[in-house]
């Protein structure tokens, strides 16, 4: 069997495993997911879906890309009722840079261009949560960032070719995702030495 198709097949039920607990946690509101981040993401992998679709529709990256997309929208969506309400003005701006990047997506004719565009537009959506999560570091379920890490790993294992427009999107939420863990463990050490 192909290394690839196997990736795929374990990428979809460990997304499943994921979403699972960072649902069921912010329904229980554990987690505080930042609304304006989750917007954001639903609109950028939509595209980002439509875009492999339109390209490279036989690539096994469409496959395990579309089921985390429906689960961000799950969790966009939880958001409008569970969301935290530390949103500053800098989080309302990083919006309305992320929206007027997303805004050029539709006149992109080359897909490189798309893929910049949007994984700069989620790169920028890192940064409220990122700023939520320092200051609430217990605000967010750190076993899904981890796991969204390996997700991201095995998803680009799953590539049929390697280059710029393929595999820059998922690097960028991988690499914020490191980001994002190393803030929640290092601002859940600070505090708790701090309590001490």
């Amino acid at each position: 069997m192909d290394i690839k198709l196997i990736l795929s097949l374990i990428s979809i039920p460990v997304v499943i495993f994921l979403f699972a607990p960072y649902i069921r946690d912010t329904i229980q509101q554990k987690t505080q997911p930042h609304i304006y981040t989750w917007l954001i993401w639903s609109i950028t992998m939509s595209i980002a879906l439509v875009w492999w679709y339109q390209w490279w529709w036989g690539n096994l990256m469409f496959i395990t890309l579309w089921i985390p997309t429906l689960f961000v929208m799950i969790v966009f969506l939880l958001s409008c009722k569970y969301w935290t309400s530390d949103i500053t003005l800098f989080d309302t701006v990083m919006l309305l840079l992320a929206i007027s990047s997303i805004l050029f997506l539709f006149f992109m004719k080359n897909p490189l261009f798309a893929v910049i565009l949007a994984s700069l537009a989620d790169g920028l959506w890192y940064i409220p949560t990122y700023r939520k999560t320092f200051k609430l570091p217990h605000s967010e379920t750190l076993i899904f960032w981890i796991g969204s890490i390996w997700v991201g790993i095995l998803q680009i294992g799953t590539l049929q070719m390697y280059n710029v427009t393929t595999i820059l999107y998922i690097a960028t939420i991988t690499i914020a995702n490191i980001g994002l863990v190393c803030i929640i463990i290092a601002r859940r050490k600070y505090l708790l030495k701090k309590q001490q």
